[in-house]
């Protein structure tokens, strides 16, 4: 049977798939200060804790993973500014915008992009400062880095207390379709590659996936198990810049 991972929390059976839905970097290092990262965001609710990333955007709004509030999760919260999971700046959720195509797992989850607007500003500082949006399409073997406090292995029954960060390549759509089996739409995903052990797993969806000129190119949406050898699968963020940029004006 093949698996394939969306990586935020619960279990779903999908026409003779499993379907994993649950929030560490597989074989990645530890990443001591949040100022290395200062984009990355975590999302928590008192019942899950930690269950998805995401990515400052500006000092109002979150990128994310559709399916990262697909269905929203009650009394969900977004913590800015610590490499600590459930730690740091606390901000409430006002507004949640999805691209109207995504349906989910029967797309194989494309157009998996999400905005979260705040109630109060992020205060700009070194621990928290936006990404910036690409200005061209992912070129194939780009060095790019994930980050997440996903598992670190497949299966296991809690997420990581500390982020944690890998190296990747990058691969175009029409690449990355040729290295799965699924329906991979070329058009609105790209993927990401390092070795057989290294990759993303359950708890690091939404997280951006960030280019060595640090922009942000991809989300990160499903895997076809976690460090298993398969290129993971992410929503290709310059394809929905106009898109991004409607939102962040008009909220």
């Amino acid at each position: 049977m093949k698996q394939l991972l969306i990586l935020a929390f619960s279990f779903v059976l999908f026409t003779g798939l499993a379907f994993c839905k649950k929030g560490r970097i597989v074989g990645g290092s530890v990443v001591p200060l949040i100022e290395l990262h200062p984009y990355q965001v975590s999302l928590s609710n008192p019942l899950d804790g930690h269950y998805c990333g995401g990515a400052i955007i500006s000092p109002f709004h979150i990128l994310t993973a559709a399916h990262c509030v697909v269905p929203y999760r009650k009394n969900s919260v977004i913590y800015t500014g610590s490499a600590h999971a459930n730690a740091g700046d606390v901000h409430h959720i006002v507004e949640i915008s999805t691209h109207s195509n995504y349906v989910g797992a029967e797309t194989f989850w494309a157009y998996d992009i999400a905005i979260i607007k705040l109630q109060n500003p992020i205060i700009y500082n070194a621990r928290q400062l936006p990404v910036k949006l690409p200005l061209r399409p992912v070129q194939s073997n780009d060095l790019a880095t994930i980050a997440g406090w996903g598992y670190l292995k497949q299966n296991e029954t809690s997420t990581s207390s500390i982020l944690r960060v890998a190296r990747m390549r990058m691969h175009s759509g029409e690449e990355c379709k040729t290295k799965h089996d699924s329906d991979i739409n070329p058009e609105v995903q790209i993927c990401a590659f390092n070795s057989f052990g290294v990759g993303a797993c359950q708890g690091d969806s939404g997280g951006p996936l960030v280019g060595q000129d640090g922009r942000v190119y991809g989300i990160t949406s499903w895997v076809r198990g976690c460090g298993k050898g398969h290129r993971d699968v992410y929503t290709n963020v310059f394809r929905f810049r106009n898109w991004i940029e409607r939102i962040l004006y008009h909220s």
